[in-house]
Protein backbone atom coordinates (compact mmCIF):
# COMPACT_ATOMS: atom_id res chain seq x y z
CA UNK A 1 0.00 0.00 0.00
CA UNK A 2 1.87 3.51 -0.72
CA UNK A 3 1.58 5.98 1.60
CA UNK A 4 -2.02 8.72 1.23
CA UNK A 5 1.10 11.41 0.07
CA UNK A 6 2.70 9.66 -2.46
CA UNK A 7 3.30 11.32 -6.14
CA UNK A 8 1.28 14.08 -4.64
CA UNK A 9 3.33 16.90 -6.24
CA UNK A 10 3.07 19.94 -3.47
CA UNK A 11 2.99 23.56 -4.57
CA UNK A 12 6.72 25.64 -4.40
CA UNK A 13 6.89 26.72 -0.55
CA UNK A 14 4.51 25.03 1.25
CA UNK A 15 5.54 23.58 4.20
CA UNK A 16 4.51 20.53 5.95
CA UNK A 17 4.25 20.95 9.62
CA UNK A 18 3.86 17.98 12.18
CA UNK A 19 1.28 17.68 15.08
CA UNK A 20 2.62 18.32 18.12
CA UNK A 21 4.31 15.43 19.94
CA UNK A 22 4.22 16.28 23.69
CA UNK A 23 2.52 18.92 25.95
CA UNK A 24 5.21 22.02 24.90
CA UNK A 25 4.72 21.75 21.18
CA UNK A 26 1.34 22.99 20.74
CA UNK A 27 2.96 26.81 21.60
CA UNK A 28 5.49 26.00 18.84
CA UNK A 29 2.74 24.81 16.41
CA UNK A 30 0.55 28.24 17.42
CA UNK A 31 3.69 30.30 16.58
CA UNK A 32 4.72 28.67 13.39
CA UNK A 33 1.25 29.19 12.19
CA UNK A 34 0.39 32.35 13.48
CA UNK A 35 3.39 33.72 12.34
CA UNK A 36 2.90 32.18 8.61
CA UNK A 37 -0.62 33.65 8.33
CA UNK A 38 0.59 37.17 9.23
CA UNK A 39 3.21 36.76 6.51
CA UNK A 40 0.95 35.37 3.57
CA UNK A 41 -1.75 38.36 4.56
CA UNK A 42 1.08 41.19 4.65
CA UNK A 43 0.98 42.01 7.61
CA UNK A 44 4.49 41.00 8.51
CA UNK A 45 7.09 42.72 6.52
Amino acid sequence: MAHPLAGVRLTPGMVLLFGPRDAAEPETVVGVVTTSHAWASGRLV
